[in-house]
């Protein structure tokens, strides 16, 4: 990037043209089956039907309980043939005899996210494993833990369904079998993406989001790909349209002075906070800077602006359309998210310097504090936080010597009338 000749300080929210969704950077927007959106049924899912055969010599049943029913916590756990395993602890499930000296487990009145039905034959040594999905009104972390057992049983390796003793509470290996690798066919890899997308959003910034009903479009993936995107890297970039800023009449005189002639100048456009939101859910980004290499304002612009200067008031705003040129794309710069290394030649920039409302301290803590993403805090530490500000001075601790004497100096107060208790009784009387 040049030389900046022009900073413009945006206020409000970034023009709908430096939308993230509509940002370049994102790989998501080339592809085409993405714009088609991606299906998430309220309804149940099936995803897999086929039995889960084994060979007799293969399959073992350790410990199969044929005489109890009722419900019972079971863990699921797939073991590929490399050891990596993947499991679904506690899961509830009603336990039933079926024909033959087997058992059936069913959590379909359990859960409303996993359907699963496991009927164990052991004299044919098979286990006959079915279940629907249903992502809707879950956390990022919860569907992607449902979805990582999934991509395991397509992989293919081990099953092993275990329980807890009822008295002890220990471990025990009811059924164990193989799967075939392709037995099931994988989740959608696109769905898989948006998931560990949403997650990287949810440590970033501290929101959460329930996968919704219904589908997913394309533009929402679209714009969750793109947000990820600018939390790792804190870089985007957006095709060269035209945008308008609102200035004050100190910038507007400043932008028909270095814009006169109609000759390009390198420029920065600083808003004190951005947010996309996800879900319904808003993500704050927190403060971005827009930088374009060759910008000018057209002498239609120039001529609206000049009308629109010399009728101003000292507190009005004036809106001030600048273009860039087709061939210079808009970068931008989110500073809470660059490397430090980019951050800290950030603030030098004018921008960071100077609050955008002159030197109004108050509300550049304001901003702050609501639009950059922060952890909870307890009292004592937001008054640390404060005062690290040099908005307060936290007060100094007392020394042992002058607690000591503020002990010798506390008298007892004597306080003459009826007890409290005895006031209370009567008055119930």
């Amino acid at each position: 990037m040049q030389p900046i000749r022009s900073t413009q300080m945006g206020v409000g929210a970034p023009p709908s043209a430096f939308d993230p969704q509509n940002s370049l950077t994102d790989p998501a927007s080339k592809n085409e089956a993405i714009r088609h959106g991606i299906r998430v049924l309220s309804n149940p899912i099936v995803v897999g039907s086929s039995a889960v055969d084994a060979p007799a010599t293969s399959a073992k049943f350790p410990s199969l309980p044929t005489r109890v029913q009722g419900v019972f916590p079971l863990t699921l756990e797939v073991e590929s043939a490399q050891g990596a395993r993947v499991a679904l602890p506690s899961i509830q499930f009603e336990a039933a005899p079926a024909a033959a000296g087997g058992m059936e487990f069913n959590s379909s009145q359990q859960s409303r996210h996993w359907r699963i039905s496991v009927k164990i034959d052991p004299v044919a040594g098979r286990i006959d494993l079915r279940f629907a999905l249903n992502y809707s009104n879950l956390n990022a972390d919860q569907a992607l833990r449902y979805i990582r057992f999934y991509q395991a049983l397509a992989r293919g390796g081990e099953i092993r369904i275990s329980g807890k003793h009822l008295i002890t509470g220990s471990d025990f290996l009811i059924a164990r079998g193989a799967v075939r690798p392709g037995e099931y066919e994988g989740p959608d890899v696109r769905f898989v993406e948006v998931l560990e997308r949403l997650a990287l959003i949810e440590s970033k910034t501290g929101v959460s989001f329930n996968i919704p009903e219904g589908d997913i479009s394309g533009e929402e993936v679209r714009n969750i790909a793109a947000t990820a995107r600018i939390l790792t890297t804190g870089h985007a970039r957006y095709k060269a349209e035209p945008w308008v800023s609102v200035s004050t009449l100190e910038q507007a005189r400043g932008a028909l002075e270095t814009y006169d002639g109609g000759e390009s100048r390198p420029t920065a456009l600083h808003f004190q906070g951005q947010a996309v939101v996800v879900f319904g859910t808003k993500v704050p980004l927190g403060p971005v800077t827009f930088f374009c290499d060759r910008t000018y304002i057209t002498e239609k612009d120039m001529e609206e602006l000049r009308r629109n200067v010399a009728t101003a008031t000292l507190e009005g705003k004036i809106n001030i359309r600048f273009t860039p040129f087709e061939d210079c794309p808009i970068e931008a710069r989110y500073i809470n998210w660059v490397p430090a290394d980019e951050a800290a030649a950030l603030r030098q920039l004018p921008m960071y310097r100077e609050s955008p409302h002159g030197s109004d301290e108050g509300e550049e803590l304001l901003g702050d504090l609501l639009v950059t993403p922060k952890p909870m805090m307890t009292e004592v530490e937001f008054a640390e936080y404060l005062a690290a500000k040099g908005v307060v001075t936290l007060p100094q601790p007392l020394s042992a010597e002058e607690l000591a004497a503020d002990d010798d100096d506390w008298e007892p107060i004597e306080v003459t009338g009826e007890p409290l208790s005895q006031m209370i009784i009567r008055e119930r009387r």
